[in-house]
């Protein structure tokens, strides 16, 4: 029995069956063997009670601490494995009522205690699909690391494949130092434009091939056509989450349709408040001075304390084509210089090999100062 003030994690009963439910469309894509259905419970229970004899695993109701319904389930597997002796894995699921409250990260973390301090693990494994964001949350949340991608390797309702992603966390390991929480995306309302999240039904707004201009400029797949979006938005989402970036889409203020977009990526790389910025316009939104708007504000955004709801950023930093004056001129507007240059650094789109400009800026520069200083010509 383990237990917080709003659950209670307790075994399995035989009386449970009455609150057992149909596992909704979600439990049947991610969890159907672990779930049970109100005529499979009994054989269910007794497996898992067997289970539990062999000392193959354990399974725990997560239950309501008040009521003692069951919400969901949780379990440690493969204890039994003489091969892998002192490594878990770690198996979960919700009943919908009981999503979207916390409770699952209550139950990872009580279970991760019990394992490491009573049970003597020493390493704790889990696996989600590709596409299960909210897994993925509760295990960044409890510290877990994710190590590895197995491509299709996941067979779905209809004969579709899924990518699984494979998470770890080890008993001497810093939990607190490695939770990440997810990111927030902002809407920012500037004149005539709104940063906002990237939505599904933006989808309908992009071009059906990249233009001239972004095959000239842009490295391959940066700018997203309506065929790639949806793989490229469910890696914007899974980077949110992941605490690396925070992706906006420029949209029209009046109509909502996509104009471009702008990204502070790689937080945290390098040094731990730093980030780089990566923008680019469709061809409907060039020309207008949309981006240096939407840069002014997205600088403002990196530099504020995360005490008000900002990113806490010290430094910003963003790389250019080399003859991408215009990418250049936004920088330097919104107060970067230029430090460098790198011969043949860069792959365009278009397969051109290329020179890149980089710039930075820093939460202490004066940006007015900065975006008055001459273009330089060298490194």
């Amino acid at each position: 029995m383990l237990e917080t003030e709003e659950i209670r994690l307790r075994p399995w009963r035989a009386d449970d069956v009455r609150f057992v439910q149909e596992p909704d469309d979600a439990s049947r894509l991610m969890a159907t063997r672990m779930q049970p259905t109100p005529s499979t419970y009994d054989g269910w229970l007794r497996d898992r009670q067997l289970s539990m004899t062999a000392g193959a695993a354990l399974y725990w109701c997560i239950a309501d601490a008040e009521s003692d319904e069951p919400l969901g389930y949780v379990k440690l597997a493969r204890l039994d494995v003489e091969f892998t002796r002192g490594n878990a894995e770690l198996g979960y699921w919700l009943y919908p009522h009981a999503r979207g409250r916390g409770l699952m990260r209550q139950a990872v973390e009580l279970v991760r205690r019990h394992a490491f301090e009573d049970l003597g693990l020493h390493r704790l494994q889990a696996g989600t699909d590709i596409s299960n964001f909210a897994s993925a949350r509760v295990l960044r949340r409890a510290g877990f690391r994710m190590w590895g991608v197995e491509r299709a390797v996941l067979a779905r309702p209809g004969g579709t494949r899924s990518d699984a992603l494979n998470w770890e966390l080890l008993a001497s390991d810093d939990v607190d130092a490695q939770r990440l929480a997810p990111l927030v995306v902002p809407t920012l309302e500037l004149d005539g434009i709104r940063l906002r999240a990237w939505r599904d039904t933006d989808e309908a707004s992009l071009p059906t091939e990249v233009d001239e201009l972004a095959m000239r400029y842009l490295p391959a797949a940066a700018q997203v056509t309506r065929t790639s979006y949806a793989g490229w938005l469910a890696r914007q989402r899974r980077s949110v989450d992941a605490a690396d970036a925070v992706p906006w889409c420029i949209a029209d203020a009046s109509t909502d349709e996509p104009l471009g977009s702008i990204v502070v990526f790689h937080i945290g790389t390098g040094t731990a408040t730093s980030a780089e910025v990566g923008y680019w316009l469709l061809p409907a939104g060039r020309g207008r001075g949309l981006l240096s708007a939407a840069m002014d504000a997205v600088v403002s955004h990196a530099f504020s304390d995360r005490i008000r709801g900002g990113l806490g950023l010290t430094r910003l930093y963003a790389e250019t084509d080399l003859e991408n004056l215009a990418s250049q001129s936004t920088l330097r507007g919104a107060g970067f210089r230029q430090w460098g240059e790198n011969r043949r650094a860069h792959t365009a789109a278009d397969g051109r090999i290329t020179d890149g400009a980089y710039f930075e800026l820093l939460a202490t520069d004066d940006r007015e100062v900065s975006s008055m200083r001459p273009a330089t010509t060298g490194s």
